[in-house]
């Protein structure tokens, strides 16, 4: 199990940022977050856009989602 924002997830071995967004897109949870502004952290750590497609999502990670604040 992963946990998203709170929320518990099926867990699958060998999957990614990436593919664990898709998930998330397809089932429609968090679309508000899916965007180019969306943070990701996993166990505490922010993980840029970049590194989605080969960073690895263990079974017990913690993940949160959240949007980009920039101030002006």
């Amino acid at each position: 199990m992963i946990t998203v924002n709170g929320f518990e997830y099926s867990w699958e071995e060998g999957m990614t940022a990436e593919s664990m967004l898709a998930m998330l897109k397809e089932e429609g949870k968090f679309n508000y977050l899916l965007t180019p502004f969306m943070m990701l952290i996993v166990n505490n750590g922010f993980v840029p856009a970049s590194e989605y497609p080969q960073k690895a999502i263990l079974d017990g990670d913690r993940i949160k989602l959240s949007l980009e604040v920039t101030g002006g």
